[in-house]
């Protein structure tokens, strides 16, 4: 799971330039915060210290995995939900191994007991189904994405979902491969609403879904010519960063001409 679903991207920024000494001290930082910003406070505290051991630095960029930038939209609209990738949905009490595992979904808002339950159990309180849902075809999900997945999420009660094929594997009957799927709730069930190469429009999202077949990627933007795409998850997070160091870069200029003048230099 990538840290920034657990806790803000900003509140990992926060972390890193307080420089705690100890667990609690990390605790004491005001702006570490988020839904798993205390509850896993021993997982950050050791994920700090493994950081601080290491030498070789991470690539400043990295391919992509085909994933859209959903979180920039919960960043957007400030809405407390969780983003969560391969997170086992169930609906089936008598047997808990029926069920779906999401590429990618959307928990609006998510229970507060995902962490102790482990995965998304649709009988229980305060479990919904999520709200959105992203499959990313590959070679051996080919037959499944396509053929099994929207009856599935249709059973799951999920709202919306998005089947993302950028390599074109699909099966070539009922006019397919597509690029993109798109399929809707109404009433009890599922219907598709678009199957083609993009741009298409996600009503849930309020977004246009970009697909980028050669970097296998698919972007989001307010406008179908991608003229104001939305930024990556990694792109947010470097901008983010930067921001960051540059307030943390004034503040202590601030305070060095603040001693300078206190020190009468």
């Amino acid at each position: 799971t990538s840290p920034g679903r657990l806790v803000p991207d900003r509140s990992l920024i926060a972390a890193v330039l307080a420089d705690p000494a100890s667990k609690q001290e990390l605790a004491r930082v005001k702006d570490f915060t988020g839904r798993a910003s205390r509850t896993q406070l021993d997982r950050w505290w050791t994920a700090i210290q493994t950081g601080r051991a290491e030498t070789a630095l991470p690539a400043e960029r990295v391919p992509g995995d085909g994933m859209p930038p959903v979180r920039a939209w919960a960043d957007r609209t400030k809405r407390d939900v969780f983003v969560a990738r391969n997170l086992g949905c169930r609906w089936h009490r008598a047997d808990a191994r029926v069920g779906v595992d999401p590429d990618v979904c959307v928990l609006d808002p998510a229970p507060d007991d995902l962490y102790q339950v482990g995965s998304l159990r649709t009988w229980l309180p305060g479990h919904l189904p999520p709200a959105l849902s992203i499959e990313i075809v590959s070679p051996s999900t080919v037959e499944i994405d396509y053929r099994d997945k929207p009856l599935r999420y249709g059973l799951l009660g999920t709202a919306e979902v998005w089947i993302f094929d950028p390599t074109l594997m699909g099966p070539d009957d009922a006019g397919g491969p597509f690029v993109l799927q798109i399929w809707r709730r109404q009433g009890t069930s599922l219907v598709r609403v678009y199957a083609g190469s993009g741009p298409a429009y996600s009503p849930w999202l309020g977004a246009w879904l970009i697909p980028d077949c050669a970097a296998r990627e698919l972007r989001l933007a307010d406008d179908a010519d991608n003229r104001r795409a939305w930024p990556t998850e990694a792109e947010a997070a470097r901008i983010e960063a930067e921001a960051a160091l540059k307030l943390a870069e004034r503040e202590n200029a601030e305070l060095r001409e603040r001693l300078r003048r206190l020190s009468g230099g």
